[in-house]
């Protein structure tokens, strides 16, 4: 389970959010770290992780254990468009409306 981004006293953390970015997306593309001007704070040089924060054992596939059948393997193929680390990749809303998934969804 996630911490929703809250460090232990419940405050909501950004060293504790990004560990837990990095524990569901693996760690960010090399070009991702050098547009950040924070990066140096949860990254070093070589892209490895400072330890700001624990990274989780979690996964996309345990944050969805609930959810069943095929459903599951297109909802998660869905998640993973969205859930890139540079903007420029994730799909545009409107192409994730019409994604193939949803419209199968509607019947179409």
């Amino acid at each position: 389970m996630t911490n929703n981004g809250k460090n232990t006293n419940g405050i909501f953390d950004d060293r504790v959010h990004m560990a837990e970015l990095v524990a569901l997306l693996g760690p960010p593309p090399p070009e991702f770290r050098e547009q950040r001007h924070l990066s140096s704070v949860f990254w070093d040089e070589s892209g490895k992780w400072n330890g700001v924060a624990p990274i989780l054992d979690i996964t996309l596939e345990s944050l969805t254990e609930k959810v069943e059948g095929e459903d599951k393997e297109w909802f998660l193929r869905w998640l993973r468009m969205v859930l890139q680390w540079n903007p420029e990749d994730r799909p545009t809303a409107l192409e994730l409306l019409y994604d193939e998934w949803l419209m199968k969804g509607l019947g179409e």
